[in-house]
């Protein structure tokens, strides 16, 4: 880091055309930058105890098998957080929640339509599911109905008869 002193320029006054050099100026700005600098660093070392801290008390601990347990470690991903004014590359850490993996296992196989099926589903849970037309026609007296599923971040749609 390149110092520069910081100087005031007294030549527009008539009773003295010198410079000072004002050291305590210098110092300031060094201190801010470095009290910046560990307030960075200590704030990563908080978050990273914290979101390892939550994980932990998710997933259990580390390299302990716990089959009770409803979720399991799954890596870390490269993630942004604003510290300090600018942004900080972390490694946030992933949980897989296994009911959340187990409920889309059902939805990518029996509620998620497949477009080479023109559309169909590959395992329809009733009859009303399966395709009688060919292409993307609504059936005659039904309609499409939507499910949410996974907590409401995809959807299933299937045709229900109409009351008549």
């Amino acid at each position: 880091m390149k110092r520069e002193s910081r100087t005031v320029d007294r030549s527009h006054q008539v009773d003295s055309p010198l410079q000072r050099h004002l050291p305590l100026v210098d110092l300031l700005v060094d201190v801010r930058a470095d009290l910046m600098e560990l307030a960075v660093a200590s704030g990563l070392k908080v978050l990273t105890t914290m979101l390892e801290a939550d994980r932990t008390a998710i997933c259990g601990p580390r390299y302990a098998h716990e089959p009770e347990r409803a979720a399991s470690r799954a890596g870390t991903v490269p993630s942004e957080v604003v510290l300090g004014g600018r942004k900080v590359q972390i490694r946030r850490p992933r949980v897989h929640v296994r009911s959340v993996l187990a409920e889309w296992v059902g939805h990518y196989n029996r509620g998620r339509p497949h477009a080479s099926l023109g559309p169909g589903i590959p395992d329809p849970l009733d009859d009303c599911l399966a395709p009688s037309l060919s292409g993307h026609q609504i059936r005659d007296g039904h309609r499409v109905v939507s499910k949410p599923v996974l907590g409401g971040v995809h959807h299933e749609y299937r045709l229900e008869p109409m009351a008549a």
